[in-house]
């Protein structure tokens, strides 16, 4: 697998017009956000530094350039059109503006490359074929899967319709299903997909080792599954036996840790009661001294 990563938000499966306008907006997202990044970690002296040594190294002489663009190329392992990077500022603008809070995809650049390609060939752009590739359909459940958060064990945890309604761009079930009551048409590209195309191109991904996973749902239907591209040391049998044994470890931990909380709940409604209970014994306690006392002036009085 490749060194270089490629970045682009989610909500861009369905934003975009076509497969082929998807990778293509992708793609300058990713060149300058990537440029961006490296101007946040090293430094604006850094960035214009390492313009200057990529102006110098492809012969680049006009002034009008976009540096994030060269530098993210650079660190992406992409090869920008007119070397400028000027084109893919607009792209990136309207992709930043439209992308709300929608999270963040990192992929290999070999795979994102393999599912362009194939995409461009459905389209019947004329484009060199390449190994391992990935229909659009395919890669749409692999953004799903990439898209998701993982825990320190480095798997993530998600059920059938999570993967569902990320591999239509949304990263939240509620914002899916408004969505989908809407009157608004589904994009053409993007589908909901059943339950059966879901757990089909999942078992076709997994065979092909693109990740592994784990049912952790012990249920006839449903149920969450592990799934990890980490566990990739050894063979595809010792990954998923390392990837149960973690996942058994996860699921104690996260057990005790329900325990505790439940204790805590438990612990903290019981001092709720006895804070209540001593606050009206003491009501109580002040009527009748109360009472106590008026009788006693009365008496006094006669």
């Amino acid at each position: 697998m490749s060194n270089n990563f490629l970045k682009f938000p989610l909500a861009l499966l369905r934003q975009a017009n076509t497969p082929v306008d998807f990778f293509e907006k992708a793609a300058a997202f990713a060149v300058v956000n990537a440029g961006i990044g490296f101007t946040h970690k090293h430094g604006k002296e850094a960035f214009l530094l390492r313009v200057d040594e990529l102006r110098k190294k492809i012969g680049l002489m006009s002034k009008r350039i976009c540096g994030e663009a060269l530098v993210g190329a650079d660190l992406c392992g992409v090869k920008l059109g007119d070397h400028s990077g000027l084109k893919e500022v607009e792209p990136y603008n309207v992709v930043s503006d439209r992308r709300g809070d929608s999270p963040v995809v990192s992929v290999a650049s070999d795979i994102f490359w393999a599912a362009c390609s194939q995409a461009r060939r459905d389209a019947g752009i004329d484009t060199p074929v390449r190994s391992r590739t990935i229909q659009w359909r395919e890669w749409r459940i692999f953004v799903a899967l990439a898209s998701l958060p993982h825990n320190r064990y480095g798997f993530s945890i998600a059920g059938w319709e999570s993967v569902r309604c990320r591999a239509c761009g949304f990263h939240r079930k509620e914002d899916f299903q408004t969505f989908q009551e809407a009157v608004e048409p589904w994009p053409d590209h993007c589908l909901p997909l059943t339950r059966w195309v879901v757990d089909s191109t999942l078992k076709r991904l997994e065979s092909l080792n693109f990740f592994i996973r784990h049912r952790i749902g012990k249920g006839g239907r449903g149920g969450l599954t592990a799934y990890s591209f980490r566990h990739s040391d050894g063979t595809p049998e010792e990954n998923r036996e390392s990837l149960a044994r973690d996942c058994e470890e996860w699921q104690g931990c996260n057990q005790g840790q329900t325990v505790r909380e439940n204790r805590a709940h438990d612990l903290k409604f019981h001092l709720a009661l006895v804070a209540e209970r001593k606050a009206k014994i003491k009501e109580i306690a002040g009527e009748t001294g109360s009472l106590q006392q008026t009788s006693k002036s009365a008496a006094s009085r006669q």
